[in-house]
Order: structure tokens, then C-alpha cells, then sequence
């Protein structure tokens, strides 16, 4: 179960480890959000009143400020396309930023993302102690985010970055056997934002086909094509470029790079 919270600002210890002055939200239910810690024993985590209960008995101080909002949630999800780095750069800034993210990867997508980016699939590492981070289990279908009535997993808008062309097509074809897939279809049924980044190249005509499709069904289709007119510096600048696209096809305001015409 997932509800909109004012922001925590939370100085957790544990025996084990001291997680440093982090926003933070875990709900009980969620053991991948305590696993990915790599903290064990803790998935009876629960928040109430100011404090953080576990099931062992301690409790763990939190600092409450009511001016920071939970924004979101929104949904990332990961598949074995090349890429990874946009979704790592979105994750950062969208959980960075007070939104909450819904994060899924594929078991291809999660060894393509720590091959390309050197970081771990894990809250911790991904989001550097900072921000509202969830991952889900892509063979979860339980999940609240697999139901379009569900109040309580409710997301806003979804982003596959990047998107293999199998995803894609699973997707156009409404068909799919995983979370990924189940919650593209959720959104496009439910009339919610639903942006899907391909990296493939070159496309043949089923390629193309399904990305019709889909675009027809009221996705938008958003390719890993970066410009140039800002005249990047960096390889940086050219991912800013193109998450900072992904942020606009959200309507997330944003200046990830020197628009044209500033």
C-alpha cells in the first residue's frame, strides 16, 4: 500500500551501518525496498507518529518537514535495451526533485543498467541516499500497479527508458506475461501519460508498425535521438538533453539544458 506523505527527512542507525540524512519513504509491505538496503531483518518496517517501528523493537528518530510534498508517483521502468544511463539520470532527478518513483526492471534491463552505468539495481546505490525510491519485482503481477482500480499503487504517468524493441511490441499487441508490460497497459487503458523510449537502430517496418501502434493508442513515442543545436560539451549534456525531453513529455518544468533560443 502506497499513500501521498509529507516529506521525511530520516537519520536512520543501524547496528550494522549509519544510512546518513536521507529522504526516505518504505512502507511495510515492500520488502524490496528494505532488501535493497542491504540490510536484513528489517522488513517490518512501519511509519507512524514521528518514529519508525520495527518488529525487533527499536525505534528509529525521524526529522518531519511538512514543506516538503510528495509529488508523483511516476514509473520507470528498465528493460535489456542499451540506454541505461538516461533512466538513472531520470530516477536521480525525478527522486531528487520530491517525486516519488515506481521503479521495475527487467532481469536483462537490471544487467544491462549495472553493466553500462556501474551502479548496483538497488535503492541505496540509484537514488545516493536521496529521494523516494520504490523498485518492484517485474514478475510481481500482485502489485498494486498492475490494477487500474487500485488507489493505493495509483500512478500518474509512466516512463520505459529505455525500451527494447520486444517490450515495445509485447506492449502494442497488449499482450505480456510481466509488470513492465501489465503496467503500460494500465496506463494506456486508464487514459494516463504513458512516454516509451526506444534505442534500437536501424528499425525495420514491424519496428515501426508497433511504435504506430502505440502512438495510436496515445503513447508517446519519445527515440533516444539527441540534438545538437546546444552544442554539448560533455556526454553529460547530451544525456541531459534527452532525459530533460523525457521530463517534457511528462509536463515536468525543468532546465536540464540551454533551450533554443536562451
Amino acid at each position: 500500500m502506497y499513500t501521498t506523505m509529507y516529506g521525511l527527512f530520516a537519520f536512520l542507525i543501524f547496528p550494522q551501518k549509519q544510512s546518513g540524512l536521507f529522504l526516505e519513504y518504505i512502507h511495510s509491505s515492500q520488502k524490496n525496498a528494505t532488501d535493497a538496503y542491504g540490510i536484513t531483518g528489517f522488513e517490518g518496517l512501519t511509519s507512524f507518529y514521528g518514529f519508525m517501528y520495527h518488529s525487533q523493537k527499536r525505534l528509529l528518530p525521524l526529522i518531519i518537514d511538512k514543506t516538503i510534498q510528495t509529488k508523483g508517483p511516476i514509473v520507470v521502468a528498465i528493460t535489456g535495451a542499451s540506454g541505461s544511463v538516461y533512466a538513472l539520470t531520470l530516477i536521480r532527478w525525478l527522486a531528487g526533485n520530491g517525486y516519488q518513483v515506481d521503479a521495475i526492471a527487467s532481469e536483462t534491463g537490471k544487467k544491462v543498467f549495472e553493466y553500462e552505468t556501474g551502479t548496483k539495481f538497488t535503492v541505496r546505490a540509484i537514488t545516493n541516499g536521496k529521494g523516494l525510491l520504490t523498485i518492484h519485482d517485474n514478475n510481481n503481477l500482485f502489485s498494486s500497479l498492475s490494477s487500474g482500480s487500485s488507489k493505493q499503487g495509483k500512478f500518474s504517468k509512466v516512463v520505459i527508458v529505455p525500451c527494447s524493441m520486444g517490450t515495445l511490441g509485447r506492449i502494442a499487441a497488449a499482450s505480456g506475461s510481466k509488470l513492465i508490460e501489465r503496467v503500460a497497459d494500465v496506463a494506456l487503458k486508464e487514459r494516463r501519460r504513458l512516454v516509451i523510449v526506444p534505442r534500437e537502430t536501424p528499425l525495420h517496418s514491424l519496428h515501426l508498425k508497433n511504435m504506430l501502434e502505440l502512438s495510436s493508442a496515445g503513447a508517446v513515442i519519445l527515440p533516444a535521438m539527441p540534438g545538437f543545436y546546444q552544442k554539448p560539451g560533455s556526454v553529460n549534456d547530451i544525456i541531459n538533453f534527452m532525459v530533460s525531453k523525457i521530463l517534457d513529455a511528462l509536463d515536468i518544468p525543468n532546465e536540464m539544458y540551454t533551450r533554443w533560443g536562451n
